[in-house]
């Protein structure tokens, strides 16, 4: 008799338990939470330079991911062969940096592919793709080349990108 009445307790505290809970029985089974898509950003170290933005925005179209980040030190621009999670490598991938001299309003570009040889030494990885909400994340590196001519010579200068990191960075379509 004991085991049936410790039964029946167990029963009576269970079926309460369960019709006292009033939350939806498909809570917690959405999307992601949306206050980390405020969390975008875009950065990448060079030379002296930590540049980090979150003035940047994506597009998607035709399979090729661009990727644009401004600020007042200048403008990145990262185009991608490819739309999909995964690494690229080199003639999958041009990027270019622009640089404006507030001072002299000389302007720099750096990009990916060397200007004579056409070679390219960079990588980018896109880590994630959240069709959802529509944003993209990844890292990415590279040397950037540029032309300067100094009245007599034309010169190639490298300049090494590193931890290129671009987070929940908005695409359309």
């Amino acid at each position: 008799m004991k085991n049936f009445l410790r039964f029946a307790l167990v029963l009576f505290v269970s079926l309460g338990v369960i019709s006292c809970d009033t939350e939806p029985l498909d809570d917690g089974l959405g999307g992601s939470d949306n206050s980390s898509i405020t969390d975008k950003f875009f950065a990448v170290n060079f030379g002296s330079v930590n540049y980090k933005t979150s003035d940047v925005v994506a597009t998607i179209k035709n399979g090729v991911l661009t990727i644009a980040a401004e600020d007042s030190d200048g403008t990145f621009v990262v185009k991608t062969l490819g739309a999909a999670t995964g690494t690229y490598n080199n003639s999958q991938i041009d990027i270019t940096y622009t640089y404006t001299d507030s001072d002299t309003g000389e302007t720099e570009v750096y990009t990916s592919v060397h200007p004579i040889s056409t070679t390219s030494n960079s990588q980018l990885t896109i880590t994630s793709i959240d069709y959802q909400n529509q944003t993209v994340s990844g890292t990415f590196q590279f040397i950037g080349y540029r032309l300067f001519n100094d009245g007599e010579n034309t010169y190639v200068i490298e300049m090494i990108f590193t931890q290129g990191t671009f987070l929940n960075i908005p695409y359309e379509l």
